[in-house]
């Protein structure tokens, strides 16, 4: 027969074994978008990113570049605060650049409401975006622009300045970990062998 304290240990085990599994499982879409820049987009005079802190602060001044840099914009809302990967890749040639703000977004007013931006995602020239951002409840406006600038000449305008996109911001689990559950019940078990050590001193006395 398995002793009682062995299977409480191992309930309390499995349990928290299972809850995380369940945890670690991959994060939900809370939206996805797709679509190119160049014409007929508009153009901005963009934020240049400091890539050192994933985006923090979210400038390092205005960019140049002949023919300023088209943009789209992609609006989403954040009903729970947590940890969200914001993740925009290139299906071209495009080097892409995002500037996420925090409320609304005004082209000609690039610092107002700024939150973070990046231009390389883990070093890549095809994508950009964040790992995991933590972010409160709102309306957030992802500014999806390029690197390079168009350039003088829009009909040939700058590699990597024009193409298509897909993109994602996901909500990021949770990691629960076993080893407090372990811990409970490794101490149940101490405490019940101490009770029963006391029960036979006082039953041999």
């Amino acid at each position: 027969m398995i002793p009682n304290f062995l299977r409480t240990s191992a309930v309390v085990f499995v349990s928290s074994a299972a809850l995380a599994l369940s945890a670690a499982a991959p994060g939900s879409a809370l939206t996805t978008f797709s679509g190119s820049l160049g014409l007929p987009d508009p153009t901005w005079v963009r934020p240049v990113p400091n890539e050192v802190n994933d985006g923090n602060p979210a400038t390092n001044g205005l960019a140049g570049g002949n023919g300023g840099y088209y943009y789209d914009v992609q609006s989403f809302t954040v009903s729970n605060a947590g940890a969200y990967r914001i993740v925009v890749n290139s299906t071209s040639n495009l080097n892409p650049l995002v500037v996420l703000y925090q409320g609304a977004f005004n082209p000609n007013s690039q610092y107002t409401n700024v939150f973070r931006a990046n231009g390389s995602l883990s070093g890549s020239a095809t994508q950009a975006g964040f790992n995991s951002l933590s972010l409160t409840p709102g309306t957030y406006n992802l500014v999806i622009t390029s690197n390079p600038s168009i350039g003088a000449n829009a009909a040939l305008p700058n590699t990597g300045s024009i193409g298509a996109y897909t993109g994602e911001v996901t909500a990021v689990p949770f990691a629960f970990s076993p080893l407090p559950g372990l811990a409970v019940a490794w101490a149940a078990r101490g405490a019940r062998r101490r009770i029963a050590a006391k029960k036979e001193v006082l039953a041999k006395a």
